[in-house]
């Protein structure tokens, strides 16, 4: 049976072995995408900087610039910097694919090629690359319309009830999809993977959004219990083990006091803490270290911490991290450094310092970041 996916997606071939250029090409035409070959990874490079496409199929072993090399140099040119990478390899040899998955690749077919799995390997990797465009497209009108909000009150109160319904819509639905994809998979390729986080990671933006405004009109009024710390923390990084496992970071909980126990509300420091791990993993290099960490001050304060191993904040600049929007740089890197996209970490200053409290950001001991929160005992 000929299976028809494609609607003339352009695809670009590379492979030294013209036999399996013409292969894979006759393959892919009977499926109705548009297909160019070319047999080097320096004429890859040339193709990208004139023309474009909605995938590359690579091969990992060629003369010259062999298939990491030329994966890793198309990454670096405009409009080809997230562009699906299916890498064709003659045999599977673990540290190859290591090297492949860190220079961009996005999934992996071993040779021969059957063309069933050729095309729904292809069509799935096309699908994510739309997901990602309309991902990019959410994000895109929330950084304008925060603009705009930003311009005056008055019409920012105008807007939020438009946005805020109709930012919801399109990343529920970008979610839904991308979970259907997931649930159906018996091995979830990483592309899924970073989708479903994107998406969860928009519309926890749009929430804190929500949160913010409603802080903002009616204040914030803490619903005060005693909270189990320990179990308070290992639940928050729980949710997270997903994100934590994909980029291999390494995730633990330290409390000095195992019952330890604090009045709070347990559903606003919950997202409050939530948020400040979500930052912490945004910005952690792959294979680093997160850690959540609670004891008791001298005076009796309850402080919880949040840290990281990646990008430092110059001091003078950190008090502005809980800044609306804020979007710093980092001195003498060409990392930019971190940012508050939104409204996550201006809500956590908030929702702090409605428990009579105080959050703010010093260096991690052990190289990175920390987020610190003290709360005071409740009066009576």
């Amino acid at each position: 049976m000929t299976l028809k996916w494609g609607v003339l997606e352009t695809i670009l071939v590379v492979d030294d072995d013209r036999n399996v250029c013409t292969m894979l090409k006759r393959q892919l035409e009977r499926a109705d995408y548009l297909v160019h070959t070319v047999h080097s990874g320096t004429d890859a490079l040339a193709f990208a900087r004139q023309g474009r496409a909605d995938l590359v199929i690579l091969d990992l072993v060629m003369p010259g610039l062999d298939g990491i090399g030329t994966c890793t140099a198309l990454r670096e040119i405009e409009g080809w910097e997230d562009l699906p990478v299916l890498i064709l390899t003659g045999t599977y040899d673990e540290t190859l694919y290591r090297q492949a998955m860190s220079c961009g690749a996005d999934d992996f077919l071993t040779k021969p090629v059957r063309t069933e799995e050729l095309l729904l390997r292809v069509k799935s990797l096309i699908r994510v690359r739309s997901l990602v465009a309309g991902l990019r497209a959410s994000v895109a009108t929330i950084e304008t319309q925060n603009a705009l909000i930003l311009e005056s009150r008055e019409q920012r109160e105008k807007l939020q009830a438009f946005l805020l319904h109709d930012l919801k819509n399109p990343i529920a639905g970008i979610l839904l999809q991308a979970e259907m994809m997931v649930d159906q998979a018996v091995d979830v390729p990483e592309p899924w993977k970073r989708i479903v986080s994107g998406a969860e990671h928009l519309m926890k933006l749009v929430a804190s959004w929500m949160d913010y405004i409603k802080a903002e009109r009616t204040g914030i009024q803490p619903a005060l219990a005693q909270v189990p710390v320990l179990s308070f923390l290992e639940g928050i990084l729980g949710r997270h083990d997903l994100w934590l496992k994909v980029r291999r970071i390494h995730g633990a909980v330290e409390v000095e006091d195992a019952q330890l126990a604090h009045a709070m509300d347990p559903v606003i420091m919950d997202r409050v803490v939530g948020n400040l791990l979500d930052n912490c993993l945004r910005y952690s290099p792959e294979g680093g270290r997160l850690c959540l960490r609670a004891g008791r001050t001298e005076a009796g304060a309850l402080r919880m911490a949040v840290t990281d191993q990646g990008p430092g904040v110059p001091p003078e600049q950190r008090e502005h991290m809980f800044d609306l929007y804020a979007q710093l740089e980092t001195s003498g890197n060409r990392t930019p450094g971190r940012q508050n996209r939104g409204l996550g970490l201006a809500f956590c200053k908030a929702a702090v310092e409605s428990h009579g409290g105080h959050i703010w950001m010093d260096e991690n001991p052990g190289g990175g970041s920390r987020f610190n929160i003290e709360l005071p005992n409740p009066p009576g």
